[in-house]
């Protein structure tokens, strides 16, 4: 059985290990997994194309890695391309949080002064499964300090949009430091929406907020 968390119909693809993977689908908190059939080709694949730059690929996307960040998310059914032009997706940037009054509470626009890029460490193939693929980065924050970021890919649905999965595990021991992960894409639209614990927040994209 897969613990559904959200109060929404699921279809995921789930790793079972061991190579295997299955499929959770349906409505409510308990769903079934579902094992594949054997296919004769891999529904998703990843292959290093050069040293350090990896492609991560399934009948709707393709993903371009770069030395630890995507600067290629291709919508195969749209034709297009979704990051940025020159932009860096995944890119762990590190600020200064030195606020007016309190610590990761008040962040005050000068804080963007302080933007600092963290330079990823080796990248390697974490999984290569017929239904799910992903790649691990390595970077170093500090002496102190490291994060390690998957980037993973699952086998399309048809009538369902794929999209990409980036989980991080980090070892945090920074003081008036705070982490940040840039997402640059090509995309117009006056508000974003952000997910909270109990609801949806609307926040415009730009700075000119009066």
């Amino acid at each position: 059985m897969a613990l559904n968390t959200m109060p929404w119909h699921r279809r995921e693809v789930i790793s079972l290990g061991d190579g295997k993977a299955g499929v959770a689908c349906g409505d409510g908190n308990l769903l079934n997994i579902k094992t594949f059939k054997i296919a004769e080709t891999p529904e998703v694949t990843v292959k290093e194309i050069e040293k350090g730059v990896f492609v991560l690929q399934n009948d709707q996307l393709r993903v371009l890695v770069d030395g630890g960040v995507i600067t290629s998310l291709y919508d195969r059914k749209a034709e297009r391309e979704v990051i940025a032009k020159g932009g860096k997706a995944n890119q762990l940037v590190i600020f200064d949080d030195k606020p007016l009054f309190w610590q990761a509470w008040d962040v005050e626009v000068f804080h963007l002064d302080s933007r600092k890029e963290l330079s990823p460490g080796k990248t390697t193939i974490a999984q290569n499964d017929a239904h799910q693929v992903s790649v691990v980065t390595e970077t170093k924050i500090s002496e102190k300090s490291w994060a390690k970021t998957y980037i993973s890919l699952s086998a399309a649905f048809k009538d369902q949009q794929s999209y990409v999965e980036v989980r991080s595990e980090v070892e945090w021991r920074e003081d008036k430091k705070f982490l940040k992960v840039e997402f640059p894409v090509d995309i117009r639209n006056t508000e974003a929406s952000y997910e909270t614990q109990f609801g949806i927040q609307r926040r415009p994209t730009h700075y000119n907020t009066t």
